[in-house]
Parts: structure tokens; sequence; C-alpha cells
């Protein structure tokens, strides 16, 4: 497999709002990714405003990131203190690859606010 992946859904959904502060992050591929290649804070990344910042400078912690046993689902789970409420979120996921070892093609963001 020559192809690169690429992300074909994202829950919450770019630029979603309403999102439950205890949700966790979804991201689905096109095709199955490599088991080890998710790494928080190089390979995904989840950033808040905080609370006095428009720019997306604070790191939120990630308590696990797990696969479905396609490899096509990754599921990322937060540490339940760490969304704020009315505050925007970014996650980006760049530099993963599939299960050949094809990088994504692109680095994939998308945001949403917390209720």
């Amino acid at each position: 497999d020559t192809s690169a992946p690429t992300v074909s859904s994202a829950t919450p959904p770019d630029s979603g709002s309403g999102v439950a502060v205890d949700s966790d992050i979804v991201v689905g591929f096109n095709e199955a990714m490599g088991l080890l290649s998710f790494v928080e804070g190089e390979t995904v990344t989840v950033r808040s405003t905080g609370t006095t910042s428009t720019a997306f400078n604070d790191v939120i912690a990630i308590s696990s990131m797990t696969l479905n046993s396609t490899r096509t689902i990754l599921t990322i789970v937060h540490a339940s203190d760490d969304f704020l409420a009315l505050t925007e979120y970014q996650v980006i996921i760049s530099n993963v690859r599939n299960s050949s070892g094809v990088p994504l093609a692109a680095p994939y963001q998308f945001t949403f606010t917390s209720i």
C-alpha cells in the first residue's frame, strides 16, 4: 500500500459547538493505521484557548488513545477535569502512518467549542 491515509471523520465535527466537557474525541481514517503511530504531543495534540487568550496555547492532557479492531477509528480520552465550559479546543493529527508505514497526506486539524 503506497497511498497516503486520510482522515474520514471527526467527532466532535469541525467547528462543532455545544460539546459536553466529558466527551471523547473520535477520529476516523480511510484505512488501517499503524499501532505505534499515535504519540501524545507529537502526532496527536489537543489544546485550548484557555481562559485568557484566543490563541491555542494550553495543551490538554490525554488519558488514553485507542484504535478499534480494524485500526480505522481512534478514540482520544482526555482527563475528566481538562475540558472547560465555553472554551474552544483544537485537535491536530499529524505524521501518523498507516499499517504499511505511509504517512498521513497532510496534517489534519479541527476545532470545537464546549458547553
